[in-house]
């Protein structure tokens, strides 16, 4: 289901993170959708990167452009030049993919934290890439870095000692806490296995804690009362 508007919480929580930009409301990873939710109460804006074959770093979710763009194409085995001659022409607009240097101007204009994912097609010269693109942005201190992979994490605090990290989960146990603490990660984890004891925990030791992706507002409602820290969103918005 998709909506022409985001769903309302009347709250005073301030951690709403808009995923892929609100896909249930947009586009999800477009300028279009970036834009449209830089302008609401939102904490920050996410987003996912892959990297062509010739060194640019693009958003999108699936290295694959078939559900999204309808073509069957890999970003990893196209050029940036074949990749942004695509268009995805819905509900008469014109959609293509975007730069993380264009998302970042975007996040910029509204002073918007920006939620990264590193995916798994990424190598650790893609990695540097995006390091020095958002440090020529300026904008290290507002960025969020997220993975599923915890080497590209602990990487980039290896030159990094203050940026944030989160490591997205589908579990969380004694082995991850102890990581997460040694390297001064927080979790972005399912919410539904999310509970008031994993929160307590994290915070015990300083840890931020996300949870994705909730697009249920009083489901919402009992994840803030819990008190997570962020909670990434399709289409959710503070009142």
């Amino acid at each position: 289901m998709n909506y022409s508007d985001t769903i309302k919480v009347e709250t005073s929580f301030n951690g709403f993170i808009a995923h892929r930009g609100l896909s249930l409301v947009k586009v999800e990873n477009t300028i279009e959708s970036f834009t449209y939710s830089s302008k609401k109460n939102y904490y920050g804006l996410e987003c996912d990167l892959h990297s062509t074959k010739d060194n640019f770093i693009l958003i999108s979710h699936d290295n694959s452009l078939k559900r999204v763009f309808d073509v069957d194409k890999n970003i990893t085995d196209e050029t940036f030049e074949s990749i942004r001659s695509l268009k995805l022409i819905k509900d008469g607009n014109c959609y293509q993919i975007p730069t993380l240097s264009e998302y970042i101007d975007v996040a910029k204009s509204t002073n918007k934290e920006i939620i990264v994912e590193l995916k798994e097609t990424l190598s650790k010269e893609n990695i540097d890439l995006i390091l020095e693109t958002i440090r020529n942005k300026n904008y290290l201190s507002k960025t969020t870095f997220i993975s599923f992979y915890p080497g590209y994490l602990t990487y980039i605090r290896e030159q990094e000692k203050y940026v944030k990290l989160l490591m997205l989960l589908e579990f969380f146990d004694r082995g991850i806490l102890e990581m997460c603490i040694q390297f001064n990660i927080g979790i972005d984890i399912n919410y539904k296995l999310l509970n008031k004891d994993i929160v307590n925990l994290c915070h015990k030791y300083n840890l931020i804690v996300n949870c994705y992706t909730v697009d249920d507002k009083d489901i919402a409602l009992k994840l803030i009362e819990m008190g997570v820290d962020y909670i990434t969103t399709d289409c959710l918005e503070k009142l």
